[in-house]
């Protein structure tokens, strides 16, 4: 995707710590949409039978991170604060996905 690739050429150049993390936010709302993409084009195989489910453990604390850096500019923007609490012991989930699991909490 040409967005993708214009904020990691974005990323390489000198910036503040607020921009910086203005362009992680947008390259990883930009990876969320690539994901949608991507499972819009499952569907697609689901439905004609070339599709085949690959289930992997993943962590929590990082799916919670990057949702947490997708909502946190709206919540901002209304007077909100957020936190994100997980215990060190949580145990990982099993998804097929990442994101997509995620952005049901924004």
């Amino acid at each position: 995707m040409a967005y993708l690739g214009a904020i990691e050429l974005l990323q390489t150049t000198p910036l503040n710590i607020e921009q910086q993390g203005l362009a992680d936010t947008a390259r990883n709302c930009t990876l969320s949409l690539l994901a949608i993409i991507n499972n819009l084009l499952d569907f697609s195989r689901i439905e004609s039978g070339h599709f085949t489910l690959h289930m992997e453990e993943t962590a929590l604390l990082p799916l919670l991170d990057q949702a947490m850096q997708t909502i946190q500019g709206p919540a901002q923007s209304k007077k909100l604060s957020l936190r994100t609490f997980c215990r060190s012991t949580c145990p990982p989930l099993f998804s097929y996905r990442q994101y997509p699991f995620t952005a049901n909490f924004g």
